[in-house]
């Protein structure tokens, strides 16, 4: 697992800082040292932060960010990331700049393309499939980000997506659903009942012989194929609108940095399917897991883990520079807590 968690840092810097106004400044060999820094705020986990008033929790937060900002906060955890510009095509007008990094042996690499001064900067591009052991076990696509090349303070920027599924169990077993089987006759006696005489359709008193039937039920065997998948959806740039302009340093040289807000909503869930040679068993048991996957949506969204739309809502800010890209990520929690920071470490400010 630790192994993935550089790749996954990777992406996430390329899909934000690559690729920016005029078209780039990048050139085939430059070289894009970054780390990534993410904090836990002790206080969170004490049971006198859920006590505390609302008032008194903005004060909290914003205190421990100004420690963060600072610097005076160390970092829960910190990676380093290190990737180059592969090569940089220009032909007409057209741009394309190939970014990469080495993991485990292994060359990953990531495309932009700059036309009509829009950039658009990809993660993968097509589908993306999921396989282990030579059976392909899922599939995801990941939406390319669009950035004009003139922002300017007040712009507001397109959002984009992500889809994937993976399956993460599968299995096959045998169950039993009680079905009707057929009916029975049963005679009994009643004593000193009022029954329907039906000679003489009369309400009469006394002892009746009485004759019913019964459903009988027995036992059959189902055959089952499970599948639980976890289905993500991802959308990015939310209310994305640039805030300001800062005074920043990038390889000693002075530039302008556009601080881009935005949110990002993330809906991740699991889901079960069944397959069933009979179709009464499918419908019970499809329908109970969705009840309970229902009740439980409901509860996050009760507690505010969720929005109303059933996502989990987090904030960034991010520094883009025109030629460069976006070359530092904070990000906040639900809460409003830093949660991490990702920086070029070539960047002062």
């Amino acid at each position: 697992m630790k192994k993935s968690i550089p790749i996954l840092l990777a992406i996430l810097l390329f899909n934000s800082f690559a690729f920016a106004q005029n078209c780039s400044l990048f050139e085939k060999g430059y070289q894009i040292p970054s780390i990534y820094m993410s904090y836990s705020p002790a206080i969170t986990s004490t049971k006198a932060w859920y006590k505390m008033k609302p008032d008194k929790q903005a004060i909290a937060i914003n205190d421990y960010n100004k420690t963060v900002l600072s610097g005076l906060e160390p970092a829960h955890s910190t990676s380093e990331i290190n990737m180059y510009i592969k090569d940089v095509e220009r032909v007409n007008g057209f741009e394309k700049v190939t970014a990469a990094m080495m993991a485990s042996g292994v060359e990953y690499t990531f495309n932009s393309f700059c036309i009509d001064n829009i950039t658009y900067s990809y993660r993968t591009i097509g589908p993306v499939y999921y396989v282990v052991n030579g059976d392909t076990v899922g599939a995801g696509f990941n939406g390319a980000q669009i950035i004009p090349n003139d922002l300017k303070v007040g712009d507001y920027l397109a959002p984009y997506e992500d889809f994937s599924t993976l399956i993460i169990a599968t299995s096959n077993y045998t169950d039993k659903q009680t079905v009707l089987d057929g009916y029975r006759k049963v005679e009994t006696i009643e004593k000193d009942a009022f029954h329907l005489n039906t000679s003489n359709y009369q309400i009469e008193y006394g002892d009746w012989k009485v004759t019913k039937y019964e459903e009988v039920f027995k036992e059959v065997d189902v055959k089952v194929m499970q599948n639980t998948s976890l289905n993500s959806h991802t959308i990015h740039y939310v209310n994305a609108v640039v805030d300001t302009v800062l005074d920043v340093h990038l390889d000693g040289k002075p530039y302008k940095a556009y601080v881009i807000e935005s949110e990002l909503w993330i809906q991740a869930a699991f889901e079960t399917t069944f397959e069933a040679d009979n179709a009464k068993w499918e419908r019970i048991h499809e329908n109970a897991i969705n009840r309970m996957q229902n009740k439980v949506e409901k509860n996050l969204v009760k507690s505010k883990f969720l929005n109303e739309d059933g996502y989990y809502v987090t904030y960034l800010d991010e520094w883009f520079i025109p030629g460069y890209g976006v070359v530092k990520i904070i990000t906040y929690g639900s809460d409003g807590f830093i949660s991490n920071i990702v920086k070029w470490t070539n960047l002062t400010e």
